[in-house]
């Protein structure tokens, strides 16, 4: 099973947010895409605002239903990474 039918049946209908990290890479703006296209769930791209927005453009995806966060810019950054690495 693929990453966007795993997506598909976790959160078709459901209200939910998928959260993607690598949000300048071609495959996580073509998953965008297709996600989006057929009303999975809403979508939250980390990454700077400014180059985000570029490439959404580029791929042609809606911006006005991604949530886009610059976690380099909240002060909870390090935090988040040294907890997330503990899991690793």
């Amino acid at each position: 099973m693929g990453l966007i039918d795993d997506i598909r049946k976790r959160t078709k209908n459901s209200g939910k947010k998928i959260i993607l990290p690598e949000s300048t890479e071609e495959r996580t703006l073509n998953a965008i895409r297709i996600i989006l296209k057929n009303n999975y769930c809403m979508s939250v791209l980390l990454g700077e605002p400014e180059e985000v927005l570029k490439k959404l453009k580029i791929f042609d995806v809606d911006k006005t239903r991604v949530e886009i966060y610059s976690v380099l810019r909240r002060p909870c950054f390090e935090g988040a990474v040294s907890f997330c690495y503990s899991y690793k």
